[in-house]
Formats: structure tokens, sequence, C-alpha cells
């Protein structure tokens, strides 16, 4: 799969929401899809300075983009974030359920 075309899907057709509003917007998408075992710091020095960089991230997380740089997060990154986030709702659906059934 082409990630910088997807990405470029990703990001455009938008009007009005955080994609306007982001500094790659223009940029050349292959910049936010290093090679393999390549950090990707131009990317990364890029999402630093966005304005919409945490709306960003929250997308990339909301949709589990697998792959690219998203809010100056490496995919790795996000990969962690995301396993915390699902834990995190798992124990608080346990600590719910459990709180029910004690009633």
């Amino acid at each position: 799969m082409d990630w910088a075309a997807e990405y470029a899907r990703l990001l455009g057709g938008y009007q009005g929401d955080w994609r306007d509003q982001s500094l790659c917007r223009d940029m050349d998408n292959t910049l936010f899809f290093p090679d393999r075992g390549s950090v990707g710091r131009k990317a990364l020095a890029v999402c630093k300075g966005c304005p919409v960089r945490y709306e960003c991230l929250e997308f990339a997380l909301g949709t589990e983009q697998a792959h690219g740089i998203w809010g100056g997060k490496t995919a790795r990154e996000r990969a962690l974030m995301i396993t915390m986030r699902k834990n995190r709702e798992k124990q608080l659906r346990m600590m719910t359920e459990g709180l029910e059934n004690s009633e």
C-alpha cells in the first residue's frame, strides 16, 4: 500500500476542521512515512511546531493509524498508547462491573 497516498487522502478533502490548520497539509507526504528503521526526525520537527498536533494525534489513535508519523508520534509510540488506552478502559469496565455487582 502507498501510505503516503493514504495520508494525503486522509488529510485532503476536509473543510473547516483541524486538518486545515496542520503544518503538514501541503508538504511532501513521504516525509511522514520514513523508511523502516528510520526515525523520521524531520517529520517529528514539523509536528513539534504544529498548532493541531494533539488533534492529529487523537485522530490517529482513534482510527488506529498503523503507519507513519501522526501528531508527533511514531507508529510504535501510538501502538503503545492504544494498548495502554484499551487496558485502562478494560480496567474501568471491570471496576464498574464490580461496583454494580456489589450493590
